[in-house]
């Protein structure tokens, strides 16, 4: 989603800058033209008078042109294909061209870069605290992507726009996202006025205790005492905890008084204030609740509206990342015809890497922590090691007794938990694991194997006679990489495997499948010769990139597995050790390299494709003012990422 910013940057900017000499007609594939003795440098040694051939803005000797100047600004050092080509080169495009409503494009793209780079991830992390800002701060990206989409409207009614990029699907695209968005709300708002209709508020024990009826034995978990909301173990999980069981004097059935089983301080703590848009909210939802109309909406599509609300949140955010994507491409006209097969290969690939270093980079901070991709152990994982630690200590002292654990509490069964357990269900028999043991090694290697089969076929679109290149060949090799490396890795994290090879393993992952594919991807990449020495550098660049990403990986790797085994091995001899702690982010400093080269690594990918390493060419750009900006770039895209995420924690400690 961040790309906007790069593109805006590198690629935009290039193309909006002032044009200079001459404009290409429509297409870059024209009729052979003839050159008339052209002026040349004298130091290419042969005649190529009166030879016709087909424009082309490659070298025949491979060579240079002058760097930080237009490729016409020294025609005469120019062959005459070359020649031929980038005086018919077209660098027009919506940013540098003036065309009528000029202004309403200009706010579309306000509108579009502040609705969903700048407010949705923010209304996201509120929503995930479940703070009372969420619905406001939604409610403000919901009229932005509607402005932007009235803009849109107005600017692309002339003529003359729809000319300029013939069939494009942006404007579909538009209303696409806008429906999606008007779903997402008016799921937000039933869930909101569900969640505050059923759920007690939070911050009053004497509520909850009503609301749960507690009973004279009810018994609250330890660890629900000793782990936060997010799963992470509590600032002080050492200390003396008030006993959990409380006897009801009278010894009748009459629910316990909330002080009494809270305590003093906490029914004193109820007396605080709440935030101020907690009543705000809370009011807001007791006068809509009051209307029945909306009481019986709210009760009969409350859960499918969390359901929706949900999954769309998070498919929003990738929806938004190609849609501003293919904003940037439309307004520079970009894949125009048959070019749009040379786009969607490296948008689609450079995205993928800019976006799981992002994902990266969040495990890095903590996100995941629940589900141990923080690179830390989640609680099924913290379970066994328990289990062994309790085993390890009987041992210790010559007791023949296996440690029990207590069976787990029923869980209630909703619409979300039966279809992520569905979903949990099919995936566990394809990849022969227990559901709810995913790891996040799996997942990469899931979704490199998932890519690498139709990628076989994809590389062979761009094909204009239907036969079989070698450059189709060469592509379609590495598909077969991503086909094998994806596979070795899914079936490495498979129980059963693992069960058939050794009868007893770590409980953590130490799968490096998904790292070996994508650092053989970089330094095959960077071998890839292409027609312009410009294109050959930046295919290098994020080569180099991808490989030097995955060898940080390798080294958090051997850091993860150090410290994990050292911990596992003295849980073996019988030392003392608190196992809760493993549920906390270790936050490998390596993983800061490897995301940073992933991100800017896929961006570097998206700007190679050759439409747009073109208009560098044309305006004179080099490959160091790419990477440069791309470098400058990710630094800040990472800055606002952690912006993003501290505001979650703001809010949960707000709330």
């Amino acid at each position: 989603m961040k790309l906007s910013v790069l593109v805006a940057a590198t690629a935009a900017l290039a193309i909006a800058l002032p044009e200079t000499h001459h404009r290409r007609h429509e297409g870059h594939d024209t009729e052979p033209v003839t050159v008339d003795n052209p002026p040349h440098d004298a130091g290419h040694g042969h005649d190529m008078g009166n030879v016709t051939m087909e424009p082309s803005p490659a070298s025949m000797n491979g060579g240079h042109h002058s760097h930080g100047q237009p490729i016409l600004a020294h025609p005469e050092k120019l062959e005459p294909q070359q020649l031929a080509y980038w005086t018919s080169y077209d660098p027009t495009n919506f940013f540098n061209t003036e065309t009528p409503g000029q202004s309403l494009l200009t706010w579309h793209i306000v509108m579009v870069a502040t609705a969903w780079i700048g407010v949705y991830p923010i209304a996201v992390m509120l929503s995930s605290a479940k703070s009372g800002l969420y619905l406001p701060v939604q409610t403000v990206q919901v009229a932005l992507v509607a402005l932007g989409a009235v803009f849109l409207g107005l600017y692309g009614s002339s003529p003359e726009v729809e000319k300029m990029y013939p069939g494009a699907i942006y404007g579909k695209f538009t209303v696409l996202l806008l429906i999606l968005s008007m779903v997402h709300y008016l799921a937000a708002v039933l869930t909101s006025l569900a969640y505050r209709d059923t759920t007690p508020s939070e911050s009053d024990p004497r509520q909850l205790a009503e609301a749960f009826q507690l009973q004279p034995y009810h018994r609250v978990s330890d660890s629900d005492s000793d782990h936060t909301l997010n799963g992470t173990p509590s600032a002080t999980p050492s200390a003396p905890q008030p006993s959990k069981f409380r006897i009801s004097e009278d010894g009748d059935d009459a629910p316990m008084s909330p002080c009494q089983y809270y305590g003093d301080d906490e029914c004193a703590s109820s007396s605080r204030p709440q935030p101020f848009e907690q009543k705000m909210e809370d009011k807001w939802v007791s006068r809509l609740m009051a209307n029945s109309h909306v009481s019986s909406t709210v009760d009969r599509f409350g859960a499918a509206a969390h359901f929706v609300h949900t999954y769309l949140q998070g498919v929003l955010l990738l929806v938004a990342f190609a849609y501003v994507v293919c904003g940037v491409v439309t307004g520079s006209r970009l894949g125009m015809g048959h070019n749009v097969f040379n786009i969607l290969a490296h948008f689609i690939k450079g995205g993928v890497f800019t976006v799981l270093g992002l994902f990266t980079f969040a495990r890095y901070v903590g996100v995941f922590t629940d589900k141990g991709w923080a690179w830390n152990l989640n609680q099924e994982q913290v379970n066994s090691v328990k289990m062994l630690y309790s085993r390890s200590r009987a041992n210790s002292r010559g007791s023949r007794r296996r440690a029990r654990s207590s069976p787990p509490a029923p869980a209630k069964l909703t619409v979300l938990s039966v279809a992520r357990a569905a979903v949990c269900k099919v995936f566990g028999v394809l990849a022969f694991l227990k559901p709810q043991s995913f790891t996040f090694e799996f997942v990469e290697s899931a979704l490199i194997l998932i890519y690498g089969v139709p990628n076989i076929f994809m590389e062979h679109l761009a094909s204009k006679d239907g036969h079989w290149t070698p450059a189709d060949l060469q592509h379609a090799s590495i598909a077969f990489m991503f086909i094998g490396g994806g596979l070795s890795g899914v079936l490495l994290e498979s129980a059963l495997v693992r069960k058939l090879l050794s009868s007893k393993t770590y409980p953590m992952s130490f799968n490096p499948f998904p790292a070996l594919t994508i650092f053989w991807t970089g330094i095959l990449m960077s071998q890839h010769a292409q027609a312009l020495p410009l294109s050959t550098a930046i295919h290098t660049q994020w080569g180099y990139l991808l490989a030097i990403g995955a060898v940080f990986r390798g080294l958090t790797y051997m850091q993860y597995f150090v410290v994990y085994s050292q911990a596992l091995a003295r849980l073996d001899g019988g030392a003392e050790m608190n196992v809760e702690q493993l549920t906390l982010p270790s936050r490998p400093f390596t993983e800061i390299v490897a995301s940073f080269c992933l991100i800017s690594g896929g961006l570097v990918f998206m700007q190679s494709n050759r439409e747009t390493v073109e208009a560098f060419v044309y305006r004179g750009i080099d490959s160091m003012f790419t990477l440069n900006v791309t470098v400058g770039v990710t630094s800040f895209i990472m800055a606002w990422e952690l912006v993003v995420l501290a505001v979650k924690g703001w809010a949960a400690r707000r709330k």
